[in-house]
């Protein structure tokens, strides 16, 4: 009698068998709805969704049920189930289809239907109660948290535990005590057979790895098409809400220039001619997409995202003015109670202009004017400042009582911008007083440490260790800090002192790196660091507050040395507890940087100041333009920089070309530039309320309970 053979010569001849006809007597199931289909082992996946290690740990668990307890579960996973659309009743005619026995349970589950169940032979020793509790413990909630291959896993361990460990795994038998030695024969020719199993196995495998990469391929391809043509529609309807958008703002400007004027309108119209001009080259690019030509996928990608680009540029400029015309509108509204308030507060900031002007004079009684060239104005401006604040707030009244409420909000928001600029001054002489006396006190520290790495490198044996270029620097060194150490303790320029001692001492840290001890080393680095930070803080902030009150006479260039000395600043910040030499290098620079752009822009100042005294005629100053006759017919009021001041400061109209304010909601003329609810949203996935997430269904069935 020949002798059985064991489980995994029998999982081996299953798997050949299932590789035979998956790819010889099955046809290639659709890409959505499946209809029952024939096994390709323990697991069929048609949707792609299992990786190797997820069918390996599945297999291990079926393994362990089929030993224990004889039963084989078989896992089958689709997107939608098809002819029939019931999933239980899918499961039964796979189950037919492939003629699995009364030991076979099948576990469906399919992704898109969000339906999943077993379906379990009636003769096995499994109550509905038993697969009930299986279902809703170990395999629903599992699928509803995305872990497919853990909710297959658990279900067979889940079987597994439910059927005890009742009787014997009949492929364990041993062969009747009657057998005779062609059993070995018998196992020989079967050894033979498995070889030339596995070798066609192989062949199968192949065949069908390469069927699916195909596969895969194509659905790959194909929903690259369709995330194109979806980009594709997203850019062409937001194209014609751009257009849209474009003609209700140029009524809304029209509604401005009549209510606020044609000045404040201008940086309106501005901005819609820039959208044309962006809407335009949208339009462009939408007929390429839309011509006979054909066109890669890549250039209709380009093409579309950058159409969206064009379009949310130019609905971001619209908004952005008419968000100021909203703010506008809530001063018109508030118009005699802020009148009141900004005459108030020019009274109160006209009464510290001598205070301050007293603190300013004792600060150039004691420093060198370049360590003041922030500040070196700050008095005068600020005094014609309060004088443009008062001036406009009159003419503010006038136009009131004559009942022109829109011009009159104008004018309270120039006069708001002109006292916030010059409290802003006056605030400035105070922190340049702290700043520069604490570069003062970090001075002698700096000269501490300075003189300590001199001394350090003279320590070091002359020889190999000790070469010319470091003798040189330690020269240098010495002789930077006796010139600061004559100085005093009242020296005329600290800031420059500061920069002096810190070049020097970063050239004596370059020798010690090679020759020193480098935890004593980093010490004394992150000792700079801590002094450098604040101060480079200060320097930073006090660049940003000077091109904040002078920002009409400004270029782009101390603009840019802002940005960078805020970069480096930010980079030092990040990298002083693992990087103190780069942090140290990154702050020194930013010093250096904004140190040059406050020289840069107060040269630009002095100069715009020049031709602004001069009075208005000719070419604009700054990047802004200002200047050429822009402001006609405006008068100047107080002293006779106070135009000059005004413009400078960027203070003219300041509330419309951006003047810092914020508030208010975006959309001139009511609801031109709110959403209409369209957008993405959330519809729960396989979560969330409202019977969201995977649904069993077997369980009862026509007194069967979940059974074929």
């Amino acid at each position: 009698m020949a002798r059985e053979w064991g489980p995994t010569v029998r999982r081996l001849l299953v798997a050949v068998i299932a590789a035979f006809a998956m790819v010889f007597g099955s046809a290639v199931p659709a890409a959505f709805a499946t209809s029952p289909l024939t096994a390709t082992g323990i697991v069929t996946d048609a949707t792609g969704t299992l990786s190797s290690g997820d069918v390996d740990r599945i297999e291990e668990a079926v393994d362990a049920l089929r030993a224990e307890d004889g039963v084989t579960m078989h896992l089958v996973v689709v997107n939608e189930f098809a002819n029939p659309s019931d999933g239980f009743e899918w499961a039964t005619k796979f189950a037919e289809r492939n003629q699995f026995v009364s030991t076979d349970i099948v576990m469906y589950v399919g992704l898109a239907s969000l339906e999943a169940g077993l379906n379990v032979a009636r003769d096995l020793e499994l109550t509905n109660a038993d697969i009930d509790e299986i279902q809703n413990r170990d395999m629903i909630p599992r699928l509803n948290d995305g872990d497919l291959a853990g909710a297959a896993v658990a279900t067979a361990d889940g079987l597994r535990t439910t059927l005890g460990d009742v009787g014997t795994d009949a492929d364990e038998a041993e062969a009747p005590a009657g057998s005779t030695g062609g059993g070995s024969i018998s196992g020989f020719l079967v050894i033979l057979g498995l070889i030339g199993l596995i070798v066609v196995g192989l062949i199968v495998y192949f065949i069908v790895k390469r069927a699916r990469d195909n596969a895969r391929r194509k659905a790959e391809e194909a929903e690259k098409r369709q995330s194109i043509e979806a980009l594709i529609t997203q850019a062409s309807a937001q194209l014609v809400q751009t257009d849209d958008l474009v003609k209700t703002a140029e009524q809304d400007a029209a509604f401005a220039e009549a209510e606020f004027g044609a000045e404040a309108a201008a940086p309106f119209r501005n901005a819609i001619e820039v959208a044309k001009q962006r809407t335009r080259h949208a339009f462009e690019l939408q007929a390429k997409l839309l011509d006979h030509i054909p066109d890669s996928d890549n250039d209709r990608s380009a093409w579309s995202s950058e159409i969206l680009t064009l379009t949310e540029q130019a609905r971001d400029e619209l908004a952005a003015q008419a968000q100021r015309f909203e703010e506008l509108r809530a001063m018109e509204r508030d118009a005699p109670k802020l009148l009141e308030r900004v005459t108030d507060d020019a009274e109160a900031l006209k009464a510290r202009l001598d205070s301050s002007g007293a603190a300013l004079d004792a600060l150039r009684d004691r420093y060198a004017p370049q360590a003041l060239a922030a500040v070196d104005d700050s008095i005068e401006q600020a005094d014609a400042l309060v004088q443009l604040a008062i001036g406009e707030a009159q003419e503010a009244g006038e136009l009131l009582r004559a009942g022109k409420s829109g011009l009159a909000a104008v004018d309270i928001g120039d006069a708001q911008e002109a006292l916030a600029q010059g409290a802003q001054l006056l605030d400035a002489i105070e922190r340049t007083r702290h700043d520069l006396e604490n570069a003062t006190a970090s001075i002698r520290a700096e000269i501490d440490d300075l003189k300590a790495a001199a001394n350090q490198l003279q320590m070091i044996d002359v020889g190999d260790a000790m070469d010319t270029r470091n003798r040189t620097e330690i020269a240098a060194a010495m002789q930077v800090a006796a010139t600061a150490q004559r100085e005093g303790d009242n020296p005329r320029d600290p800031l420059a002192t500061l920069e002096v001692l810190r070049e020097a001492g970063a050239k004596l840290d370059d020798a010690l790196r090679e020759t020193s001890d480098e935890h004593a080393r980093l010490e004394g680095v992150r000792r700079r660091l801590e002094r450098a930070i604040p101060q480079a803080t200060a320097q930073v902030r006090s660049l940003s507050d000077y091109i904040q009150t002078h920002r009409g006479a400004l270029s782009a260039t101390p603009r840019t040395r802002l940005s960078q000395a805020e970069s480096e600043l930010s980079r030092a910040n990040r990298l002083t507890v693992d990087d103190p030499d780069a942090a140290l290098a990154a702050v020194n620079q930013s010093i250096k940087l904004s140190s040059n752009g406050t020289q840069i822009a107060s040269g630009e100042v002095g100069r715009a100041r020049e031709n602004a005294f001069a009075g208005y005629g000719g070419a604009g100053y700054g990047d802004n333009g200002y200047g050429g006759g822009a402001y006609h017919g405006r008068r100047s009021y107080g002293s006779g920089s106070s135009m000059g001041d005004a413009v400078i400061g960027g203070i003219i109209g300041g509330l419309i070309s951006g003047g810092g304010r914020s508030g208010g909601s975006s959309g001139f003329g009511g609801s031109s530039f709110r959403g209409g609810g369209g957008g993405f949203r959330s519809s729960g996935g396989f979560r969330g309320g409202g019977g969201g997430g995977f649904r069993s269904s077997g369980g009862f069935r026509g007194g069967g309970g979940g059974r074929r």
